[in-house]
């Protein structure tokens, strides 16, 4: 009796998906830490012609300061550290502790970019405008950007969202409808840069998570008064 057909090794599997993958075209929307990660790894196995499309003038995504719709402050840290965060084909800057700065993690995408030839295929000032399935090959994607004022479409096998999810403000329930009532000064923290603005004066923080807590601990000390609110806030806080 003739032998079972032998099962295929995951490496022979990986190999034969890669061999059919070789001539598609995709297209990557962002160039922040997860689109340059999927172009970096496309590239490195040969998988396709890749097209990153970013909105913004340089790479690095929500990690860019001199982004117009920044979410980033002056004296923001990371809450992760550099050595859990780094790709695995590259590493931080080793002087640098282990809780960077935002401008390192800006420059660390760059160089990573950079290092590994991806500049050439990142599309810079070119924010997708649309993405459908194309007209004559619903196989295929229809993928248009802007750049210079001049609209383009192109169609590729494969698109791949990178564009992040923390680029819109977020105002819990009825919130947003009432502060306008209010006489006082508010803002959601992705307008907020520094703490000298608010010296002397009573602020409220509402909420405590990341963000929450990292900017009343730059507040305490400048403003006369802070006050932090949330739903789960421990009765005896305290910021390291």
């Amino acid at each position: 009796a003739a032998a079972p057909p032998r099962e295929k090794t995951r490496q022979e599997r990986t190999a034969r998906r890669h061999q059919g993958a070789k001539g598609m075209e995709i297209a990557i929307i962002g160039a922040g830490a997860c689109g340059l990660a999927f172009a970096e790894v496309f590239r490195r196995r040969g998988v396709g012609t890749v097209r990153v499309l970013e909105a913004h003038c340089a790479v690095g995504g929500t990690w860019s300061l001199s982004r117009p719709d920044s979410a980033l402050y002056e004296g923001l840290r990371t809450n992760l550290p550099k050595e859990l965060m780094a790709f695995s084909t590259r590493q931080f800057d080793t002087s640098r502790p282990s809780f960077v700065r935002s401008a390192d993690v800006e420059s660390y995408l760059l160089n990573f970019a950079e290092s590994n030839g991806l500049m050439p295929v990142i599309n810079l000032s070119s924010p997708v405008t649309h993405v459908r399935p194309a007209p004559l090959d619903e196989r295929k994607w229809a993928v248009s950007w802007t750049h210079d004022g001049k609209s383009t479409t192109e169609e590729f096998d494969a698109v791949v969202v990178a564009n992040g999810h923390f680029n819109k403000p977020l105002v819990p329930g009825n919130l947003e409808n009432q502060l306008p009532r209010w006489n006082g000064t508010w803002m959601h923290s992705k307008a907020y840069r520094r703490p000298v603005p608010f010296a002397g004066q009573t602020v409220l923080v509402v909420g405590a998570k990341s963000s929450g807590a990292d900017i009343a601990r730059e507040l305490d000390g400048v403003a006369a008064e802070v006050h932090v609110a949330d739903t789960d806030c421990p009765l005896d806080p305290s910021y390291p």
